[in-house]
């Protein structure tokens, strides 16, 4: 299963991205606040809040899969798959009388997770979701 990468989950961390603790799924794991030795689990999500798992010093991060993220996004976000192994995902403001001039956006990553990633969190600084 790809997953974004822990630099992504932790800007899709700060700046919203639900992180359903308690729930079992993937999520990046950083022992003892070495990032060096992280690592993605799949398990049930640790609450940082709780007082034990904050004591042990360890971090963790949300790691969605491509699936759990366009589940997030708008409708009117599309994606492609070209031959070389990249993935585009394109946002395109719908245009109207009122806005003629619309926005776009778009991502081009080698994983889905990451392009789909990079698209939320746009959308999400713009104030679009």
């Amino acid at each position: 299963m790809k997953v974004v990468n822990l630099g992504l989950a932790k800007q899709l961390k700060e700046i919203g991205y639900p992180q359903e603790t308690g729930k079992i799924g993937f999520y990046w794991s950083i022992p003892e606040d070495k990032e060096e030795h992280a690592f993605v689990k799949y398990a049930r999500i640790p609450d940082e809040n709780n007082e034990l798992y904050k004591a042990s010093g360890n971090k963790s991060f949300a790691a969605p899969s491509a699936d759990e993220i366009i589940d997030r996004l708008p409708l009117d976000v599309s994606f492609n798959k070209f031959e070389e192994g990249l993935y585009m995902v394109r946002w395109l403001e719908k245009v109207s009388m009122d806005n003629p001039m619309a926005k776009y956006h778009r991502e081009i990553e080698g994983n889905l997770a990451e392009a789909a990633g990079r698209m939320w969190l746009y959308l999400k600084k713009e104030k679009l979701i």
